[in-house]
């Protein structure tokens, strides 16, 4: 808390008065004017965690709508014997390391994995893919803030969560609407977030600051794409992706002051293109890039009804991928997947998959 004061002077003294902290200025209102208490520009620093869980959510649902979806796909095609396909298990897991730019910078590493069940129809008109599954992630979080106006912020914990979902895909093949594709998903589940700073100290116990959080997120993501058959062995599949992640809002006490964080919600729209290269029977792979802009994603919080800096993820990031998939032994069942994915802009970093599948 940062106070005003009104100064009076005598012959022999000087008086301090605090002014307007009666009535704090918050997002509800409050007095005008540039006097009365108000929040330091470290308040800003335990939202950083809050972003961090955002950030960690929003790395499941890329999971989902790429390596999830690619997997359950593969798997339900791998137990086709007609018309009707059996129900297949699928899993996929990814393991990432990158750092969001939020105004000052929060860095994450983790890991996060999806397993479940998938059944592919085939009609003549089109393919249809439809899957449940079970979601979970962890990491590692930093934060970091500096001020021109007071001492940096440094703080660290950790963030989880896990939860379940829905998935789908629908393959058009008639006429000019084949290589056409619709997808979504849809998950529900828990974060937790644990969040502590030794630059946020109460001045008299020399306690710390810290929280620790759980709320529930859910969300959703749909897409549209073709896939162009350039020859026999090579395709290009141009897409578009929508992704939104809310995340419940929570109070707590951060050394014995009131805290209120609300949602946050996360806008994501991807833009990208693939090229898919079949070497040979047994060996296929991918390469390719992306755009993708974040609407908001902004963490807000008040104490005492003043509303503290707001960091945010909002803005534009670009993607590179590639990947491969082997076959060591035709018709065995085994496939290897690797991947690889790398990050600029707001979500800077690199990603990585590595996944060993075997049909009986």
């Amino acid at each position: 808390m940062v106070y005003d004061f009104d100064l009076k002077t005598t012959d022999t003294s000087l008086m301090a008065t605090v002014t307007d902290s009666v009535q704090p200025r918050g997002r509800e209102g409050g007095p005008s004017g540039d006097t009365g208490a108000r929040l330091a520009p470290q308040a800003k620093a335990p939202l950083e965690g809050v972003l961090a869980n955002v950030a960690l959510g929003n790395i499941g649902a890329d999971l989902v709508a790429g390596q999830g979806i690619d997997q359950a796909r593969a798997a339900a095609v791998a137990r086709g014997e007609g018309p009707a396909w059996g129900i297949a298990p699928f899993a996929a897991v990814t393991g990432t390391r990158s750092r969001y730019q939020t105004g000052s910078h929060v860095d994450l590493s983790g890991v996060a994995f999806m397993t479940g069940f998938a059944k592919r129809v085939e009609t003549s008109m089109m393919d249809i893919l439809a899957g449940v599954f079970f979601e979970a992630g962890f990491a590692r979080m930093d934060t970091h803030n500096s001020f021109s106006s007071g001492p940096s912020v440094d703080g660290d914990g950790r963030s989880s969560y896990y939860g379940g979902g829905l998935l789908a895909r629908l393959d058009l093949k008639e006429d000019l609407l084949k290589g056409l594709y619709l997808e979504g998903s849809f998950r529900y589940g828990r974060l937790n977030s644990q969040w502590q700073s030794d630059d946020l100290h109460d001045a008299v116990s020399g306690r710390k600051a810290e929280y620790d959080l759980s709320t529930p997120y859910y969300g959703l993501h749909a897409g549209l794409g073709y896939v162009w058959d350039l020859t026999e062995s090579l395709t290009l599949d141009v897409y578009g992706k929508y992704f939104w992640t809310h995340t419940e809002g929570q109070s707590t006490h951060i050394v014995d002051d009131p805290w209120s964080f609300d949602g946050v919600d996360s806008q994501r729209l991807r833009l990208g293109a693939r090229l898919g290269h079949e070497f040979c029977r047994q060996v296929t792979g991918y390469a390719g890039a992306a755009w993708e802009h974040e609407f908001n994603g902004k963490a807000r919080a008040t104490t005492y009804g003043l509303e503290a800096p707001a960091p945010s993820l909002k803005g534009d990031s670009g993607l590179l991928e590639a990947g491969l998939t082997l076959t060591p032994v035709e018709g065995s069942g085994l496939s290897l997947d690797f991947g690889v994915q790398g990050h600029t802009g707001v979500r800077q970093g690199v990603s990585g998959t590595a996944l060993v599948r075997y049909e009986f």
